[in-house]
């Protein structure tokens, strides 16, 4: 979960408040789902509080190509896309739940990771016990719940039941 200003478009969350680069988006960003429903325009999708984003790489396949944003078969899947385009109410404090697939994670994960994610302490435990040494040595800091951290002391730590906010900064950009 991302907690943001919601009533934006998916583009400036993703390019204003993340500064995720235009480039990124335009190469590893190909599908995008908003509450269940294809994306094609960025910049006409409106987040509101407590939707879901889903980002993905190019899916394979036919089905890939008409749910690629933007794409030549787009109309294909015309029952299933997007049609909340607007303005919004305006900037507002709000969340959402972000789910990345394909080769966005790698790419785009980092930019979340840097701007603060809420995450269920057992799912962080799970990731920190398969991960261990590898994941933390390229960490240059981490904040858990607001309180500094270092890298060798995560795999220590009880989160089991608690929800942690996270926030994590690589050694190199």
């Amino acid at each position: 979960m991302v907690h943001a200003q919601v009533g934006c478009s998916i583009h400036d969350l993703l390019r204003h408040q993340l500064n995720i680069h235009e480039q990124l988006l335009e190469t590893h960003v190909q599908t995008v789902f908003l509450n269940g429903k294809a994306v094609d325009d960025l910049h006409q999708s409106i987040i509101e509080d407590g939707c879901t984003l889903s980002l993905s790489g190019a899916l394979p396949g036919l089905v890939g190509a008409a749910f690629r944003k933007s794409g030549f078969y787009a109309g294909l899947r015309e029952a299933v896309s997007f049609h909340g385009m607007g303005k919004g109410q305006g900037l507002r404090p709000g969340s959402l739940t972000v789910k990345l697939f394909n080769l966005t994670g790698p790419t785009i994960g980092p930019f979340f990771l840097r701007y603060g994610i809420e995450i269920a302490g057992s799912e962080l435990e799970a990731v920190f016990q398969a991960c261990a040494e590898p994941l933390f040595e390229g960490l240059r800091r981490v904040e858990i719940n607001g309180r500094a951290s270092t890298p060798a002391a995560l795999g220590a730590l009880d989160l089991k039941n608690r929800t942690v906010r996270l926030f994590v900064e690589p050694s190199i950009d």
